[in-house]
């Protein structure tokens, strides 16, 4: 097609657009004054009811009650429910001192012992005096807790545990025992100070 051809039909398809959108408004208009003449005729019709009764029927205090109600009232506030007693929750005993460690050996002379710590998982380590001995239990309370060696003895090893503070001996071949008092000698490691 040439740019005449072209030119014409779009001129066409134009045209015929406007005509008809012509037609469409003119209708649309010509609806509404029919619709005005017709409401401004004065012509009521009035149509015979019963009278109502005083009391509602069942569908009708359905509907009321249907729509006096909130639907989000339970969600927003909830009713109020019967107290009962608390009671106390027990509180998880934590366990003193690891019973499942023990020392396997303890080496050196006064002031620069070194303690062969058999864990839980039956693994052997060496530690010192001030080193931190981390402890993994299975129970959520005292989940990652680490214990500091405060001093090496002949046959024991005073520990204290660094979220509570709490004292303990833990002896060669297994066992262990709280402890009240810092024995003289003890250092306490870097960062842990007694209340």
């Amino acid at each position: 097609m040439n740019t005449r051809v072209e030119l014409l039909v779009y001129t066409l398809l134009i045209l015929m657009a406007a005509v008809a959108s012509y037609f469409l408004v003119t209708d649309v208009l010509a609806a509404r004054v029919e619709r005005a003449e017709d409401e401004s005729n004065g012509v009521e019709i009035f149509v015979e009811a019963t009278p109502a009764s005083l009391d509602p029927t069942p569908l009708e205090t359905a509907i009321a009650v249907f729509r006096e109600r909130d639907l989000f009232a339970d969600l927003v506030t909830p009713l109020p429910t019967p107290t009962k007693e608390i009671l106390p929750t027990p509180t998880p005993t934590i366990e003193p001192m690891p019973q499942n460690w023990s020392v396997a050996n303890i080496l050196g002379g006064e002031g620069k012992r070194i303690a062969q710590i058999v864990t839980g998982d039956g693994k052997k380590r060496v530690y010192r005096e001030g080193d931190f001995v981390p402890y993994m239990s299975r129970s959520w309370t005292d989940a990652a807790v680490s214990f500091g060696i405060l001093k090496i003895e002949e046959d024991r090893v005073l520990l204290i545990r660094k979220n509570d503070l709490q004292l303990g001996w833990l002896y060669m071949g297994g066992g262990a025992q709280l402890e009240t008092q810092l024995p003289e000698g003890a250092k306490l490691p870097p960062g842990v100070t007694l209340p």
